[in-house]
């Protein structure tokens, strides 16, 4: 059954080109460019959903337009995960309930947009973009099967640190880790 309605299932994912996936150039040799050029590749890479933040020194304030790792066990992404899960079922009459989210990301605007990478009720992955406004209602963006879990991938497009890189842009026969 689950695997009937996954198959069938019209998911919600409409063209964003708000995702440039064209390299970031680290500004300077600094460490911090360098540090963040490799952040903001990664969730260009991953269109929001996906990055390895550097243990030291930390990731800028201001990096990424704000797209931050989150807690996946604090409230605002639990809450933010059920609302996305509540949003879809509604929409497409499905019956998908959370089981446990696997990566989190978050966007301060006037509210936040949650990046959030779930595993459901029939055993799939998703991966979900929501806005949870300071009032009113939310509003799902995105609900998809998940393009980028695991994270760090190891196929086509990941480089041989782990890092994912856009369609298109591998070296064709560059030797992948094990």
């Amino acid at each position: 059954m689950a695997e009937e309605f996954h198959r069938k299932c019209e998911f919600i994912y409409p063209p964003d080109g708000s995702w440039d996936h064209t390299p970031v150039k680290a500004e300077s040799d600094s460490p911090e460019d360098q540090i963040y050029a490799v952040y903001a590749n990664q969730l260009r890479a991953t269109e929001g959903f996906h990055a390895q933040p550097p243990a030291e020194p930390d990731i800028p304030d201001a990096c990424c337009d704000w797209i931050v790792p989150d807690e996946v066990d604090s409230k605002w992404t639990i809450e933010a995960a059920n609302a996305a899960i509540k949003k879809f079922n509604e929409l497409k009459g499905a019956d998908l309930r959370l089981i446990d989210i696997k990566d989190s990301n978050s966007q301060m605007v006037a509210g936040f947009i949650h990046f959030l990478t779930l595993q459901c009720s029939d055993d799939h992955f998703y991966e979900a973009k929501i806005y949870m406004p300071i009032t009113g209602d939310c509003q799902l963006f995105i609900f998809r099967p998940a393009k980028y879990w695991p994270w760090p991938r190891k196929d086509k497009n990941t480089n041989e640190e782990g890092d994912a890189e856009p369609e298109g842009s591998q070296v064709i026969g560059k030797k992948r880790k094990e």
